[in-house]
This record gives C-alpha cells, structure tokens and sequence, in this order.
C-alpha cells in the first residue's frame, strides 16, 4: 500500500511520461501532427477561430449533400449544406495558436488531452475499490497503448478525446454524490462537445448504473445528458440532416499486445460479476466489433469503438491483483505486465522510426504564408494539384468554396452523384485559384486552368 502523496506522485509522473511519449512528431523534426484527413479539418477549423472567424464553427460536412458541380468541378459550398461539429476540439486548438506556432501547439494540445487517458483509467479502477498499486499499473498500461498512439498518428482525435471525458464523468458518477454527479455532467459535456455522437453512449452508462449499481443519481445524469444534447441535436438537424450521413471506414482492427489481452481475459472471467458494469460495457463493444469486422456489416462508427479497447485491457489486467494473496503469483503477474509493458515500448520505438506526417515541415509553413495571401470571395475557388497534400487544402481556403480534394478512382459515379450533389451551376463568373509547387515551394495561382482529366467530374 502507499501513501495518497505517492499515488498523486506516482499518478503525475505517469501522465507526464505518456505526454512526452505522443509528442512522437516534434522529436522527428516535423512541426505538425502525423494524419491527413482529419488533422488538415481540425487545425484549419482552429486557425479560422483564433483569426476571429467564429462562424467556422459550422461546417461544410465532407459526407452530407453539400457538394455542387461548378463547370463541371467537384465543389464542396461552405454555405451550402453545413454541420455543427462540435467546437471543444476547435476552441481548445484555437487557444494555442494565439501562444505558439500552430503545427506545433497541435501537437501539444492533442498530447495533453490524450494523456488524460491515464486520469481517466485511474479514476475509473478507484471507482471500483481498486487500491493505488493496481490502479497505477492500469494507468501505467494506458499510458504506452499501441493503439491510443496509433489513433492520434491517424488524427482520430476526437472519438479518443471524448471518450477520456466520457470515462471521467462515469468515474465521477460512480462516486454517488450530487457534487461528483454534477462534475460527471460537466465531463459529458465536454465528451459531446468533442465528439457529437456520445450521447447514447452516456445514456448507456445511466441506465446501467441506474439498473446494476442501483445509483440514484443515474436518472439526474440521464435527464442532464439529454438536457446538454438537446439544443446541440436539434441545432444539427436545423443546419442538414445528419441521418443522410454517407460513412467512410477505417478497415484496419489495431489490437492490444497479446500477452495483455490475454490477462484482460482472464481478468473479465474472473471479475465479470465483480465489475458487472464495465464487464457489460466490456460485451457491448465486443459485440459491435464482432458485426462490424467478423459478419462485415459497415455501420456509422463501428471501426472506431476499437479504441476503447486498451482501456477495458488495462481495467481488467489492473483487476487482477486484487484476486491474488500469494506473492508468488503476484510476482509472475508482474513480469508478465513488464514483458508486454516492454513490447509496447517497442512497438512506439518502431512506429517512431516508420512513421512521417503526411505534410513536411516547409509545406505546412508555406501554406500558412498561402493563408495570408489568400483573399477568398463568393466568386473565388480552391484548388490543390491532386499529386501534392490535398487535404492540407482548407489550411489556405477559409470560407471559399474548394474543389473536392478526394480522388474517384473506385467510385461508382452515379451513385457518388445522387449521394453528395446537390445542384449543378454553369457561370462564368467564378475564378480558380491553384495550389501547386516552384521549385521547392507552394504556390497560389490565379484564374488557374484546371484540366478537366484530372479535376473535373465525369459520370458515364
């Protein structure tokens, strides 16, 4: 046993090692985050908002209706058909760039707020009568999970990020007070103000506290989930309806190491009734897996729930020693830990040595000079060379309209078409603008040609 200043002690240094662990970018030289398409939306959402541009905040959505054919250009109309995505991650991205270079504080903010995972697993595991030890080990395992590092090198950032706050308000619930109840409303908020489709998720937790662990306070949390939901819900339905929603998947399944799964198992064999509640959360999302990649029925956001398996992994492994009395058997479980704790630490080192940002150093710094010299209007279009960074486009865009950054190879176009457009528009009054490399820079030229091969839309 020790003391609450070693745990504080012990908790701290944890969170800070696993902050300098994601900081993976900075330390290979790169003044920018490692993913694409998601990382490209987020920091130029942000750069719009830190430049006072507050109505950045509603959105063009990549897969609603909101695409129109110009001259026969794929353009995506800001004004279009628009999504209130939720502002945390923006706001908070936004604040940085006013202090330190936006590539930069990118980094940093993102790390900060992955790293809350090792808070938020530690709060959960004491939330279950976990003592410090066990609870710092499963924090510990958080702290180096393959996966968690993998999702921020990809720019999933906001399911990752909501789901840290969504696990400190059920811990804060679980603590059944009125003071912890209202702190875990305070989490959900910030959970749904990340990531907009968190709400059920909250809603599950309620009902099972409110069923299992017998928690008055459950239905307070119920009510003020949906209270919080309720005007950003119906603000989305005002902006576009968010049931046409056309998804994109993540095929890839990125699992815990191994030897890790196989303690989580035997922990949830041993402990399924110990901790009813996590081992029904636990089910659940081993069962959307299951009909997501096993029976390969694609639905909104199943590739994504992977991500919480690290944390039901170090849950149940931390779970284990409140099972063994005998320091032999205590002993052997360490090692174990240890040995898989070591082929974590491996396995960052090689994704360190493999891994590049998708944008270089001079590229991300050009286009921000791009931003600055850009001057949209109504009439203005983006575009980017197709064998350049396309969707880093929106860092130079802000409110113009933009040429669809996405290539169609694969595409069946009449279904793309009736998906995505909303209207066709033959003008001569707008004006290309074009991205495209000199020598070794980025370049903004104007009433740019586009060829039609290459940009424009075609449907047989």
């Amino acid at each position: 046993m020790i003391s609450k200043k070693s745990t504080i002690f012990f908790l701290l240094l944890i969170f800070v090692i696993s902050f300098f662990i994601k900081l993976m970018p900075l330390y290979k030289g790169y003044n920018v985050p490692f993913g694409a398409v998601d990382s490209g939306f987020h920091i130029a959402s942000a750069l719009d908002i830190s430049e006072g541009s507050f109505s950045s905040l509603v959105h063009p959505w990549w897969h609603l209706k909101n695409h129109v054919l110009i001259n026969g250009y794929d353009i995506v109309d800001r004004n279009l058909a628009s999504f209130f995505y939720p502002p945390f991650m923006h706001l908070a991205l936004a604040l940085g760039f006013l202090l330190i270079h936006p590539g930069i504080a990118s980094v940093i903010i993102v790390s900060l707020l992955y790293s809350l995972s090792v808070i938020a697993i530690f709060l959960l595991c004491k939330s279950f009568g976990f003592r410090n030890v066990p609870a710092l080990i499963s924090s510990a395992l958080i702290a180096v999970s393959v996966p968690l590092i993998q999702s921020q090198n990809y720019g999933f950032w906001t399911f990752l990020i909501a789901t840290n706050f969504l696990i400190l308000s059920y811990s804060f619930l679980r603590f059944k007070s009125r003071k912890s109840t209202w702190i875990g409303a305070l989490f959900y908020f910030f959970a749904l103000t990340t990531h907009w489709t968190f709400l059920i998720p909250a809603i599950v937790i309620g009902l099972v506290e409110l069923a299992i662990n017998k928690n008055k306070y459950a239905k307070v949390y119920i009510l003020a989930s949906i209270a919080i939901a309720a005007p950003f819900y119906l603000y989305i339905f005002y902006l576009a309806n968010p049931l046409s929603y056309i998804a994109t998947h993540f095929e890839a399944l990125i699992l815990p190491n191994y030897a890790l799964l196989m303690l989580a198992l035997i922990g949830i064999a041993i402990n399924f009734r110990k901790y009813y509640e996590v081992s029904i959360f636990a089910v659940l999302t081993a069962v959307i897996s299951f009909i997501y990649y096993g029976l390969g029925m694609k639905f909104i956001f199943g590739d994504m729930v992977q991500f919480t398996y690290p944390f039901f992994t170090a849950f149940y492994v931390g779970s284990l020693f409140g099972n063994l009395s005998r320091k032999s058997f205590k002993a052997v479980l360490i090692l174990i830990i240890l040995a898989a704790f070591a082929l974590d630490i491996a396995s960052i080192q090689q994704i360190f040595n493999s891994s590049d940002a998708s944008i270089t150093k001079r590229e991300f710094n050009d286009m921000l000079k791009l931003r600055q010299e850009f001057k949209p209007g109504d009439n203005t279009i983006l575009a980017i060379d197709r064998n350049l960074i396309p969707w880093w486009l929106t860092i130079v865009s802000k409110d113009a309209k933009i040429v669809y950054p996405d290539t169609y190879e694969g595409e069946d176009m009449v279904k793309y078409y009736d998906a995505y457009f909303a209207g066709e528009i033959n003008s001569s009054k707008y004006v290309f603008y074009k991205i495209s490399k000199k020598g070794n820079s980025l370049v903004l030229e104007k009433n740019a040609t586009l060829p039609k091969g290459k940009f424009g839309f075609r449907v047989d």
